[in-house]
């Protein structure tokens, strides 16, 4: 009883300690249903389904073309293209701010925001990466005619790709349902505003930063699945965790 009252627990998708229980790896049957939520999650084909919306006629050129001629936000491309700077990085220092502060573990404080942290720093490693290789494979010509690297717009996929975790980290904290809907807006926010700002600055068009967020959200959903919350995707685990001066018996399932 004693070791059940001192243990870590969640239940319903919502982990008393962020980080806590993560499992780098976590088999090939984990990592396929974390691929499959990270497909189906609304934030991943939503913005991919817009994407495709706008190819039809030339409403994603025109578009494009009418923000970085109006600048209806933020009244200059100068202007747009620092503000989508300082609005992705606003997203990373949410997702650091809220990581930290995040409930942890008696003990394990450390080793729980070190695991949390890995993952992230995976994820948005990954987002970079493919977007590279996307951008570079691709080679579609920014509608300022900058340089040919249009496809998919990296400053959208980092900036969801951070939300993303930022919204995950957010399950360890005791919030009201109006307190995790204002969280959530702010970062969705975050997200619309960084991919506008690319747009005004005439660096993507809106099919570009819609496919990036769709990306980055994607890896984000999947990583985290994958491992940060592997047991959700198994069966019932219970397992004893050794401390200094005792030890907690760690129960996780999926429901």
């Amino acid at each position: 009883m004693a070791l059940l009252l001192g243990g870590c627990a969640h239940t319903g998708g919502q982990r008393s300690a962020w980080g806590h229980g993560a499992d780098f790896t976590p088999g090939w049957a984990a990592i396929g249903r974390a691929a499959r939520e990270a497909a189906t999650n609304p934030y991943t084909w939503i913005p991919l389904a817009g994407a495709a919306a706008l190819q039809i006629g030339d409403a994603d050129d025109e578009i494009a073309d009418w923000a970085r001629r109006e600048h209806p936000l933020f009244g200059s491309t100068t202007t747009a293209k620092d503000a989508s700077d300082w609005l992705r990085l606003a997203t990373l220092g949410s997702y650091a701010g809220i990581g930290l502060g995040a409930p942890g573990c008696d003990g394990q404080w450390w080793a729980d925001k070190r695991a949390g942290f890995t993952v992230g720093a995976g994820t948005l490693l990954a987002t970079k990466g493919i977007t590279s290789v996307l951008k570079t494979t691709t080679g579609r010509t920014r509608p300022n005619g900058r340089n040919n690297d249009s496809f998919p717009s990296g400053h959208s996929g980092f900036s969801a790709a951070s939300a993303r975790l930022a919204s995950d980290a957010l399950d360890s904290y005791d919030l009201t349902a109006g307190q995790r809907f204002a969280a959530d807006a702010g970062l969705f926010s975050l997200v619309t505003a960084t991919g506008w700002a690319r747009v005004e600055a005439g660096e993507h068009r809106p099919s570009e930063v819609l496919v990036g967020a769709a990306l980055g959200n994607f890896l984000a959903v999947f990583s985290t699945h994958a491992f940060l919350h592997p047991a959700f995707a198994g069966d019932a685990r219970l397992q004893v965790e050794t401390l200094p001066g005792g030890a907690v018996l760690v129960f996780s399932a999926s429901f």
